[in-house]
């Protein structure tokens, strides 16, 4: 997102600068860079020593603006922001963060200091993430959803679907299911393996599994798929520069994670005309606000085998879902509308 939205900003009058706080720069740092990003590095620590750091960096560079988007350590990246003199803090929430008990307590208390005293304003990137916001925190937000950048995560033509598919070796009749996610149990990509199975096993010999994405269960998400015999049906792709290739040579996207913030891949996969099939849950309800586009399921992997053999058995019904899905995008998540409401709050005075 940020990558897409570079020209804008620049187009717009800001220098735009990135602080990693990973352990690593990260892989994404060679592509904001070239974008036009001044890129910093500060490996976050539960130490004094590293609000120390921030401070001087932050005093040293005299931000206008400073936009924080993790939720580690939120409270302490705003203080100290607003210690080094910087008057406009902007927070982005990213996820729905169903914190309950004492956690929950001490975090709303913090978003209300935080707005209160530093004058932190919330951004929400969905109405799930909002709703919780408010229902669990008490903490009002303003929606600006997340984009992608439509020119790049296209539909392909004929002859580039031709050639992604020939790229991943799939045959002509063979139906590609895609999935695109870190590999953690948040993602419950066992669901898909089984669902594979399943249709495997009723007959549906052609359905082939692209699997894309890296993370801590990566390791047991490839031996399950050998325990249940679809690994010979399972492609698992690392990351990738160019991920449009893998939507452009597959069929249909699934994602069945427990919840989401939003599901930036949903975005992708849909502006790639794909049809989608999604566990209805927290923000993955909110990439299909008018029901087009693709299918929501309860989280059950009954209803979860059920859609896909609807989708796999009807090419005609994947095809008018993937052009609702490819309209939805620019009806609803406009990369134009959603980065001019950002400057707004960006150029907003704050004294």
């Amino acid at each position: 997102m940020l990558k897409d939205a570079a020209q804008v900003f620049h187009k717009n009058g800001f220098e735009s600068h990135v602080l990693s706080t990973g352990e690593d720069i990260g892989n994404y740092a060679p592509f904001l860079e070239k974008a036009g990003y001044v890129l910093h590095h500060i490996p976050f620590r539960k130490s004094p020593l590293y609000f120390l750091s921030l401070f001087l960096f932050l005093r040293r560079e005299k931000f206008e603006v400073v936009h924080i988007h993790p939720e580690r350590a939120f409270f302490w990246h705003a203080l100290t922001a607003r210690l080094s003199g910087c008057k406009r803090i902007l927070r982005s929430v990213l996820d729905v963060f169903l914190f309950s008990g004492y956690l929950r307590q001490k975090r709303k208390l913090q978003r209300r200091i935080a707005r209160k005293f530093f004058g932190v304003e919330y951004i929400a990137i969905g109405e799930s993430v909002k709703n919780i916001e408010q229902e669990l925190f008490s903490n009002p937000t303003v929606i600006i959803k997340d984009w992608i950048d439509e020119s790049i995560l296209r539909q392909p033509t004929e002859q580039e679907r031709m050639d992604a598919r020939l790229k991943f070796d799939f045959k002509g009749e063979d139906v590609v299911v895609i999935s695109v996610g870190t590999c953690n149990e948040k993602k419950n990509h066992y669901a898909i393996f089984r669902a594979i199975q399943s249709l495997k096993k009723s007959g549906h010999k052609r359905v082939k599994y692209l699997h894309r994405g890296t993370g801590p269960t990566r390791a047991q998400e490839m031996e399950y798929a050998k325990e249940l015999g679809i690994d010979n049906d399972t492609m698992f792709l690392d990351f990738i520069d160019d991920v449009r290739e893998a939507y452009w040579a597959s069929d249909i996207f699934v994602m069945t994670s427990s919840y989401e913030g939003l599901g930036n891949v949903i975005l992708e996969a849909m502006n790639c005309g794909l049809p989608v099939l999604l566990y209805n849950v927290l923000g993955m309800r909110d990439t299909l606000p008018e029901g087009k586009g693709g299918i929501l399921v309860e989280p059950c992997e009954i209803y979860l085998i059920s859609a896909l053999k609807q989708l796999i058995e009807n090419p005609d019904i994947r095809i008018r879902m993937g052009k609702e899905a490819f309209e939805s995008i620019r009806k609803n998540f406009s990369m134009a509308e959603s980065l001019a409401k950002l400057i707004v709050l960006y150029k907003k005075s704050n004294d």
